[in-house]
């Protein structure tokens, strides 16, 4: 293939990922719902101890977490959205892992900090399920989850996360 040929395929590629994220942009702003409601991004009020960036044991968090949501994964539309349903996920693992009596004062401190009033209930309800989830299916992996980034790479979201060692 010539070089001005390769160049308009590049053109016409990049101009479809365009128009691609567009289309999913209107579409989650037109959607509505809890997941275009929940808050970018919550704050934890531990700081880590320590950072693990390979995969102790050859699990990786980012595998761990993608697996956890999964069943969620049909609700929502849009990297925003799953970004949002992340966001919950990490606090439900995170409540999972504190002991029981901190673990409702943790979750409302969090949503309360950025989930709209009127859906209050539908947070603590998502967060409930998915720590009876973390309870039943994920309970061997002890490490707190501290951060993730989320990328939108054309045909699939690209998910790093940082957890602590245990």
């Amino acid at each position: 293939m010539s070089m001005p040929n390769r160049l308009a395929k590049a053109q016409r590629l990049a101009r479809k990922r365009k128009r691609k994220q567009e289309t999913r942009l209107k579409r989650s702003k037109r959607r509505g719902g809890w997941f275009d409601a929940a808050p970018d991004r919550l704050d934890f009020p531990e700081e880590p101890r320590s950072l693990s960036f390979g995969a102790p044991g050859g699990v990786k968090m980012s595998d761990v977490l993608g697996e956890f949501v999964e069943p969620y994964v049909d609700f929502v539309e849009g990297i925003e959205s799953y970004r949002r349903l992340l966001t919950l996920a990490v606090l439900a693992w995170n409540a999972a892992l504190a002991a029981e009596a901190q673990r409702e004062a943790m979750v409302d401190d969090v949503l309360r900090k950025g989930v709209p009033e009127d859906l209050l209930a539908d947070g603590r309800e998502i967060v409930s399920q998915l720590v009876l989830r973390k309870q039943r299916s994920f309970a061997h992996f002890r490490r707190p989850i501290l951060n993730f980034s989320l990328e939108d790479r054309g045909d699939q979201y690209y998910l790093m996360v940082a957890s602590a060692l245990t």
